[in-house]
């Protein structure tokens, strides 16, 4: 009898533990508090950068700022949790030999009129075209 209860719970917890959902370490439906890194930009990926192209929204200041491969950028930024909005972009103005990415990463950041979290990646569209993908990683 103690044999079979063994079993039983054994059993149970077996399948208890097979059936949770699938775990992806860390929440990323939060647009704060992460580092987004430019994967795809119009479609293409991103490769061969010396460096990520990235952006991170501010927690508590709605303040945004990253990296575009040359030059820095910032500015701020309005998020309820459903419609994000960038105002007051700006960067700096170094002088760069490879801006592959950045005048184009630049204008996407500028130009989007929506996005969508969906587990580690965030898109930013443009009348319904996906322009630009990030993956997450959590600070």
């Amino acid at each position: 009898m103690k044999k079979i209860t063994l079993l039983i719970f054994t059993a149970v917890l077996l399948i208890v533990g097979c059936s949770s959902s699938k775990k992806t370490g860390v929440a990323y439906e939060d647009l704060k508090n992460t580092r987004w890194v430019l994967k795809e930009l119009n479609s293409s990926p991103v490769t061969d950068t010396k460096q990520d192209i990235y952006v991170i929204f501010g927690v508590n200041d709605n303040k945004f700022n990253g990296f575009g491969g040359c030059n820095k950028f910032f500015g701020t930024y309005d998020y309820d949790g459903k419609t994000l909005k960038i105002s007051d972009f700006g960067s700096t103005k170094m002088f760069c030999t490879d801006d592959k990415y950045e005048i184009k990463f630049f204008d996407v950041l500028n130009s989007f009129d929506d996005h969508k979290i969906a587990e580690k990646y965030l898109y930013l569209y443009k009348s319904g075209k996906v322009l630009a993908k990030f993956e997450a990683i959590f600070l």
